[in-house]
């Protein structure tokens, strides 16, 4: 298994998880096109329209994640769905991510984004993800946004915004944010086996040797 980090527009990181021929693409802060560049440069096996539109049971696919709703996590969002991929979600970004003031694209230039409910898989906390023959646990870790999700597998967790290096976590004064729910998440974070390398939504990926709070 291997994980590749890119950075991507508006400083939000882009993850492929990569295990046994199959990727799972964590947020869509990149285009498709530089997704290829970097597989390519890997030579690893770059996205055509048959491998995208794959499912998760074939020899090759490809799928993608999303942390939370926010704008730079999802800015190439529509150009995956559109190309057939299948998107894991909750079902609260589905909604947010079509309000500018909720996916927080105000900020930057008010942007609405809209994908077929046919390209989203709905996930909740507890469900898993199959990516090649390592299983991840999805987990709801509301605060940053009350749509944010995380995945957690084979000793990794990838957060979005939840939390970042140094100690520092994810804002909370955006819509939805809730200081409250935050803290009941990073509770929840704690609980888990250590050490834990976390891949978070902007900055470099860190450790968790002890607990956080």
């Amino acid at each position: 298994m291997q994980v590749l980090k890119i950075d991507g527009d508006y400083l939000a990181n882009t993850y492929i998880i990569e295990d046994n021929g199959q990727y799972l693409i964590v947020d869509t802060s990149h285009s498709i096109n530089a997704i290829n560049e970097v597989l390519r440069n890997k030579k690893l096996q770059i996205l055509t329209q048959d491998t995208l539109r794959s499912t998760m049971h074939s020899s090759t696919s490809f799928s993608v994640f999303i942390t939370h709703a926010h704008f730079d996590h999802i800015y190439y969002i529509e150009e995956w769905a559109r190309a057939g991929v299948k998107i894991f979600m909750s079902k609260k970004a589905f909604y947010n991510m079509q309000n500018a003031k909720l996916n927080a694209s105000f900020l930057h230039s008010s942007r609405e984004f809209k994908i077929d409910m046919d390209s989203a898989v709905f996930v909740e906390d507890g469900e898993n993800i199959k990516v090649g023959n390592v299983e991840f646990q999805v987990l709801k870790t509301a605060g940053h946004t009350d749509c944010s999700l995380s995945l957690l597998g084979n000793g990794m967790l990838f957060c979005g915004d939840l939390m970042f290096a140094e100690g520092y976590v994810g804002r909370t004064d955006l819509p939805t944010g809730d200081s409250a729910e935050l803290k009941r998440s990073l509770f929840k974070i704690d609980r888990l086996s250590k050490p834990l390398k976390v891949y978070a939504g902007h900055g470099e990926p860190f450790e968790i040797k002890l607990k956080i709070i």
